[in-house]
């Protein structure tokens, strides 16, 4: 188990598992870590990606599935099934400065392209053009 492993290795005064919390704990994690570190092997969108950069931090993700278009280029993309490139991203990310602060510096703007306002205008441009192209077949 990864929390024996944590144990074994000394990190428990570092890593800490949470399990379930609310939003206001969960904003407060995002506003006070360093970077979101996200290697997942599948996400149907990342919510947690755009989350991590609406609080202007870099982020450390797969370059599988979603996340690349949803992290943009502000995340550190890695195989999610190479633990020597996930630990050599996060290395880096936890010890150079300048680096997490470049991944960072558009985090914000990226993650302003996911709000809600922006999905029902793109709805609404999709259902318009569908309407169009309907009406053509049926003239």
């Amino acid at each position: 188990r990864l929390a024996d492993q944590v144990r074994e290795g000394g990190w428990e005064t570092n890593i800490k598992f949470t399990g379930f919390v609310d939003d206001r704990v969960l904003a407060t994690l995002y506003a006070n870590c360093l970077f979101l570190a996200m290697p997942s092997l599948y996400e149907g969108f990342g919510f947690p990606i755009v989350e991590a950069q609406s609080f202007g931090k870099p982020v450390l993700t797969s370059n599988t599935s979603s996340m690349p278009e949803v992290a943009g280029d502000n995340a550190v993309l890695v195989d999610p099934n190479d633990p020597a490139a996930i630990s050599a991203a996060f290395g880096r990310l936890c010890s150079d400065a300048e680096f997490r602060d470049g991944i960072a510096a558009g985090a914000r703007e990226n993650a302003g392209r996911f709000t809600w306002e922006n999905y029902a205008k793109g709805m609404l441009r999709i259902f318009e053009q569908a309407i169009r192209q309907r009406r053509k077949t049926d003239a």
